[in-house]
């Protein structure tokens, strides 16, 4: 009643509705509001909980697909020490088992959207951390000399910056 729209003079002077029915219509409807408010900011409330709680458990997801993916490459090196301690393998073995394990991680990571940073000549300090610094003639300075430690990107994104040697 409240709300509606209706020319209250009109009405008093008709004596159709006091100033008190309307009073109390009006605290009827604030009533009925806060009450409205009150389940929608509930179901505000649970819908959060709800969205937190599906994001948890995508993360979860995520994280079994992904040990999933790795732990065929834990078995690789578990076969691999159990021929080495039970057959005596030679280094040229060993190498070999070693590099077929290396391979099949790179697949997965890859898979992931792991990608290592290759071919590194300029310091970026956006993507490289300089460890080490030394002086080489002929070299112009920021030159990367070696890379001591892989960097990484995940899509992208820097996952891990690579160590490097750069020129002074």
């Amino acid at each position: 009643m409240c709300g509606e729209d209706r020319d209250l003079h009109s009405e008093e002077l008709n004596g159709t509705c006091s100033t008190d029915e309307q009073a109390l219509a009006c605290f009827e409807e604030l009533q009925a509001l806060k009450e409205r408010y009150a389940y929608l900011a509930a179901d505000v409330e649970n819908m959060k909980r709800r969205a937190d709680q599906e994001r948890v458990n995508a993360v979860r997801r995520e994280q079994i697909h992904i040990m999933r993916a790795i732990l065929p490459v834990m078995d690789d090196l578990e076969r691999a020490l159990a021929q080495i301690t039970t057959q005596g393998a030679d280094a040229a073995d060993v190498r070999e088992g070693i590099v077929l394990v290396q391979r099949n991680f790179a697949k997965i990571l890859e898979k992931y959207g792991v990608v290592a940073m290759t071919d590194i000549k300029q310091f970026d300090p956006h993507l490289h951390e300089a460890v080490m610094q030394v002086h080489k003639e002929g070299a112009a300075s920021g030159t990367v000399v070696e890379v001591l430690q892989k960097g990484y990107m995940l899509r992208g994104e820097l996952l891990r910056p690579a160590q490097v040697s750069v020129v002074a």
